[in-house]
């Protein structure tokens, strides 16, 4: 996502309605994907996702575009969490890869620790991340071709990043 209003309309307004209704809100997963190519681009906005011209410039005039797609993905995070936080509705966080280019690959890598770390940070207690070794799918000497190697990564990356910031909308 690259247009924060929309989601904070949405946010506060399920929230407000929930409440009204007496009902819990279910989770919500923000979902994110770094961007550093035109062609990306181009490729997200056929996906459905709204990317205001401010931000497509931002990003595609940028000495590395897919860097700033991540520093400009982390503060949108941010802005969502500050004027959600007492909506009442629960948050996850979803980072996904949608090119199969090494650059923005690796930038979902970045974009998850930082989404991950604001997500907890801004639950106000302390935590720590604790990795474990896992069997990587093509690890018994099988090679997976790019798209085979994309999905995985992509599942992988999804599974690990939906840690599921559960009530961080209402833990400021």
């Amino acid at each position: 996502m690259y247009d924060p209003a929309p989601t904070i309309r949405l946010l506060r307004d399920y929230g407000d309605a929930c409440r009204e209704a007496g009902l819990a809100p279910c989770k919500v997963v923000l979902t994110f994907a770094a961007c550093g190519r035109a062609k990306t681009m181009t490729f997200l906005k056929w996906l459905g996702i709204v990317v205001p011209a401010e931000a497509e410039r931002r990003i595609l005039d940028a000495e590395v575009p897919v860097d700033e797609s991540v520093a400009l993905l982390c503060e949108i995070l941010e802005k969502i969490l500050d004027e959600t936080q007492d909506c009442g509705v629960p948050l996850g966080v979803s980072v996904e890869s949608v090119s199969i280019f090494r650059k923005e690959i690796d930038a979902v890598h970045e974009l998850m620790r930082r989404t991950q770390a604001i997500a907890l940070d801004k639950r106000g207690i302390k935590w720590k991340v604790v990795w474990e070794d896992a069997a990587a799918p093509g690890a018994a000497g099988v090679p997976l071709g790019p798209v085979a190697a994309v999905a995985a990564l992509s599942a992988f990356v999804a599974t690990v990043v939906a840690l599921a910031v559960v009530g961080l909308a209402g833990a400021a």
